[in-house]
């Protein structure tokens, strides 16, 4: 595929995608793939069942935060849309509770794509939302649009196409194969880039902020802590000998499981990366929720664990642990930056580019 072809697609998407204002109080929570299924054994959101009650209820809806559904919600390519609500009763109660709040907004992707067929669907859903923050956009998207087989398709064309003649459709969001994740993604990027714009979307399921992956920060958090020098503990060790020792158990981890470096090769003028691209990850990650959340004018990823199974490294890694021991949850902030300096950033390498 042609990349003009996907281009002309995106922006299409774009035109026709809400907009909403951010505003210094607008407070919102960002998830992706959460695949509900029917709660049996090849229901991948299963484990976290409770902790997303109380994510979403005790904190989220009462916060009043602006839930955003990135897409994938339902995961009706592998179950039916009457097991996935009989299964998750609280989930859906607090959705109906958002909804009624005027708090939200479900896009779709490609695993949930059938509610187009429902006369009467539960929510209102959308392709695309775009949010305004002084005059800069960060357009949000489940992401399956820049794989070639979504690129320029009509949605209503494309169901009727499947309820025909099914065809076989890859999972772009296979960690096995990173050159169709590759692809997908550098679509974004370009377009992104491009249009002066950034994008938050999902569908790869590879944590990417500032266009940067998990892998890639580890490894230029023990760069760092190489450079730098440590006063020695009692045992004689130093302190940061023992952050790089979880460092490199969590990097050897990593690459165990074939993760690999982000947007590296997509670096502008003089190696500038642009900091256009943010994928909260699957929604129950291996190791929590993931979440990105826009308050305060601020754009932070976060990941929320039981309050009592905190994982040393992930402490060690994270900004700051916000702990909410009364509903036993904490959340852990991986990264954060300001919605000013994304503006900035983006703005500079597009006019470079």
């Amino acid at each position: 595929m042609r990349f003009s072809q996907f281009f002309a697609s995106f922006c299409a998407l774009r035109e026709r995608s809400p907009v909403e204002k951010l505003f210094p109080d607008s407070r919102y929570a960002i998830a992706a793939d959460l695949h509900l299924g029917d709660g049996g054994g090849m229901d991948t959101f299963g484990r976290y069942r409770g902790l997303a009650e109380s994510v979403l209820g005790a904190v989220y809806l009462a916060g009043g935060h602006t839930l955003v559904l990135a897409g994938d919600t339902e995961d009706l390519r592998a179950f039916w849309s009457k097991d996935i609500t009989q299964s998750w009763p609280r989930i859906y109660a607090l959705l109906d509770e958002f909804a009624s709040q005027g708090s939200l907004r479900k896009l779709l992707g490609e695993r949930d794509l059938g509610l187009i067929r429902k006369q009467r669907p539960r929510y209102r859903f959308h392709h695309g939302l775009r949010l305004d923050w002084e005059g800069f956009e960060f357009f949000v998207l489940h992401g399956h649009q820049a794989a070639r087989y979504f690129a320029g398709m009509d949605y209503q064309d494309f169901l009727q196409k499947q309820l025909h003649k099914p065809s076989r459709i890859r999972d772009e969001g296979d960690m096995d194969d990173a050159g169709r994740l590759y692809r997908t993604e550098r679509r974004l990027y370009r377009a992104s880039l491009r249009l002066g714009i950034a994008t938050l979307f999902g569908h790869t399921g590879r944590m990417l902020f500032e266009s940067r992956t998990e892998y890639d920060d580890l490894r230029s958090s023990i760069e760092s802590l190489l450079r730098r020098e440590s006063p020695k503990t009692e045992e004689g060790s130093s302190v940061i000998d023992a952050m790089l020792e979880l460092y490199r158990k969590e990097l050897a981890r990593m690459e165990r499981h074939g993760q690999v470096p982000g947007m590296t090769l997509q670096a502008g003028e003089e190696g500038s990366l642009a900091p256009c691209l943010f994928n909260p990850g699957f929604a129950g990650g291996r190791k929590g929720l993931n979440f990105l959340e826009i308050e305060g004018g601020r754009l932070r990823m976060v990941r929320w664990v039981p309050f009592a199974r905190i994982p040393r490294s992930l402490r060690a890694r994270s900004l700051a642990v916000d702990e909410f021991e009364e509903y036993g949850v904490a959340r852990c902030i991986l990264r954060e930056t300001s919605l000013a300096s994304v503006r900035d950033r983006v703005e500079l390498l597009a006019r470079r580019g």
